[in-house]
């Protein structure tokens, strides 16, 4: 039996000297840090990368499908439209809305171009959206329509905030998001370094005001990393689920997002690894959470793994409509944020 501090025999093989994910001691910042001798160093280097899979789905909400080519397109002309606008590495960029594909073009969108992402919290009232779009030096606000009623009379308060877009219907507040896709495809040329911030995510603020955590270009590399060795390293013991490769047993994997993506866990662990191991992800209706809209996505688009808070789980098994959707494809379900009972 192995004892609690004995190396783990697959992940030793895995990142030891030789191995395909060696990890080696490097100085960060002044410190000896452990890193991954082989790792990309920007996050826009992940676009790149995806261009070997240019016909395949990747973004699906409802009638709205995209494939990674469809949506590459679209980040590097929504890239150039932030260089028309004088966006340029470091600048903030706030993202106030419910998941949509436009959220996720406009994540990597920043990432070519070297900008700072802010989703803020799409809950959050006026007070709070004008605290985290002021507290952040925000240039530029993509917004949708129903958030950017909550921010119009705060807009003319915001001093460093000189460009807004909503995603739907033109507003005289605000140019359509579409005005960001005007430029042209080319390549990005963004000097970043690895400790660069990429993004600003708030807190809760549930003991005084939100606070402002950075990621880095590194954290957030080094995080997609960790979750594909951890996943590699199960395809290797032969334990199923393997969520963290494009296919499995020839099927694509696919992740229902039930999560909002201005949170960790949706944007990070769930969209972000998608995107670079080439899964496809499935966003919900924006709105509140409805058991029998998630079943018919998992039914149709052959979803392999959904996630989210104990009381989704609950919901979709205490349907009265289970029994009428093909649920087999899930081979992962996985919650926190709450305690979930044993049964």
């Amino acid at each position: 039996m192995k004892t609690v501090n004995e190396p783990d025999p697959v992940i030793a093989q895995l990142t030891g000297p030789g191995g395909p994910f060696e990890i080696v001691v490097e100085e960060v910042l002044g410190r000896p840090t452990q890193v991954y001798r082989e790792r990309m160093r920007a996050i826009g280097e992940v676009v790149a990368r995806s261009a070997a899979r240019a016909d395949v789905t990747w973004l699906v909400q409802g009638d709205r499908r995209l494939t990674f080519g469809e949506h590459d397109d679209a980040v590097r002309r929504c890239a150039r439209g932030l260089e028309k606008l004088g966006v340029t590495r470091g600048d903030r960029v706030a993202i106030v809305s419910a998941n949509t594909p436009e959220w996720v073009i406009m994540f990597w969108a920043c990432a070519l171009v070297g900008a700072i992402a802010v989703p803020l919290n799409a809950w959050w009232k006026t007070e709070e959206l004008e605290f985290g779009l002021a507290d952040s030096g925000a240039r530029v606000l993509v917004v949708d329509q129903k958030r950017l009623e909550l921010v119009r009379p705060v807009l003319d308060a915001l001093p460093t905030l000189e460009h807004v877009f909503v995603i739907g219907h033109e507003d005289k507040n605000a140019k359509p998001f579409e005005h960001l896709l005007a430029g042209d495809d080319g390549e990005i040329s963004a000097a970043v370094d690895e400790d660069d911030i990429f993004a600003i995510l708030y807190t809760s603020g549930t003991t005084g005001k939100p606070k402002g955590a950075t990621i880095t270009h590194r954290q957030v590399l080094a995080n997609l990393q960790n979750i594909i060795v951890l996943g590699v390293a199960q395809s290797m013991r032969g334990t199923p689920p393997v969520e963290v490769t494009a296919t499995s047993k020839g099927r694509q994997t696919a992740s229902l997002l039930v999560v909002p993506l201005f949170h960790v866990t949706g944007c990070l662990s769930t969209m972000t690894v998608g995107y670079a191991t080439g899964g496809k992800l499935v966003l919900m209706p924006p709105g509140r959470f409805e058991p029998t809209a998630a079943m018919e996505m998992i039914e149709r688009e052959r979803v392999t793994s959904i996630g989210g808070v104990p009381t989704i789980m609950w919901r979709i098994l205490e349907s009265p409509n289970l029994d009428n959707y093909d649920l087999t494809s899930v081979k992962r379900a996985s919650y926190g944020g709450a305690p979930a009972a044993p049964e």
